[in-house]
């Protein structure tokens, strides 16, 4: 059974619907290494290990490649650990340097070639490193921001599983960077009714991914909330949509909680694209 959680409304923006799954222009992950000089807004410290809870490869719905920005006066170094999804694959260790105002893009397929799914751990001592998640696939492009935490209750406030009737697809990605296995629940609530996986175990040094589409079918909208009753994970959603009407990719980080007060950077205001708030209450009342 899942524990009781916050007793706060939690106020989650989704950008899942038909107009807010349109393509966005200008992401790109094909090339290793990319170096750019440009203005970086920065407000203060931030966390110096990020957990980046991946994508596919080019044969799934969201390759991925890891995005590091360097912000600071001099240059970055990171050490990234990157993590498949088969039992076989070892995690892979390596270096990404970045330039005083550079960019850096490295593709999580590179490191990883055998594994349909990677995950991957950034570490660095410079404050100044900010790192995100960028996607591509046949439905679309994204971008998602890398966590700087892991947790033990995570929600996702919407998706969707019309399948067949409109080419949804909705997929959870459940990150363990650390070397024991973890073990959540997930509880489901949609407008077709209420469903539940109970002791799923998300080994270590692993993510994995589980296919919402096939558990809760033919819903229009679907929340989720993890709770992590052994370990902690990083969680993130990919979306797709396929259908006549819209075709697009939406990749978002899961909320590791509730909060009074939630900010929206980015709305959608162009003619043909329209942004929903989803308001998700995980908890008892």
């Amino acid at each position: 059974m899942r524990s009781v959680r916050i007793l706060t409304i939690v106020l989650i923006s989704g950008a899942l619907v038909l107009g807010a799954l349109l393509d966005r222009a200008g992401t790109t992950i094909d090339n290793t290494s990319v170096l750019s000089t440009s203005a970086v807004a920065y407000s203060g410290p931030r966390g110096n290990t990020w957990f980046c809870p991946g994508g596919s490869d080019a044969n799934g719905p969201a390759r991925v490649g890891i995005e590091v920005i360097n912000a600071g006066p001099s240059a970055a170094h990171l050490v990234i650990t990157v993590m498949g999804s088969l039992p076989e694959t070892e995690p892979v260790v390596d270096t990404i340097d970045v330039p005083l105002g550079g960019r850096t893009v490295a593709s999580l397929e590179s490191f990883l070639p055998s594994d349909p799914w990677a995950a991957a751990v950034l570490e660095t001592t410079d404050p100044s490193v900010m790192v995100r998640q960028l996607f591509d696939g046949p439905d679309g492009t994204d971008r998602s921001p890398c966590l700087t935490r892991t947790a033990e209750s995570w929600v996702v406030p919407d998706g969707a599983t019309r399948i067949e009737s409109e080419g949804e697809r909705m997929m959870l990605l459940l990150f363990n960077p650390f070397p024991d296995d973890a073990v959540a629940n997930i509880d489901f609530e949609a407008d077709v009714g209420l469903d539940s996986l109970e002791g799923v175990v998300a080994p270590a040094r692993r993510v994995t991914v589980i296919d919402i589409t096939d558990e809760v079918t033919v819903a229009s909208r679907v929340s989720a909330m993890i709770d992590v009753i052994s370990g902690r994970l990083a969680v993130s959603i990919i979306q797709t949509h396929q259908s006549d009407q819209a075709r697009g990719l939406s990749v978002e980080t899961a909320s590791p909680g509730g909060a009074p007060v939630v900010h929206l950077p980015n709305v959608a205001l162009a003619e043909g694209r329209t942004d929903t708030i989803h308001i998700t209450n995980p908890s008892f009342d």
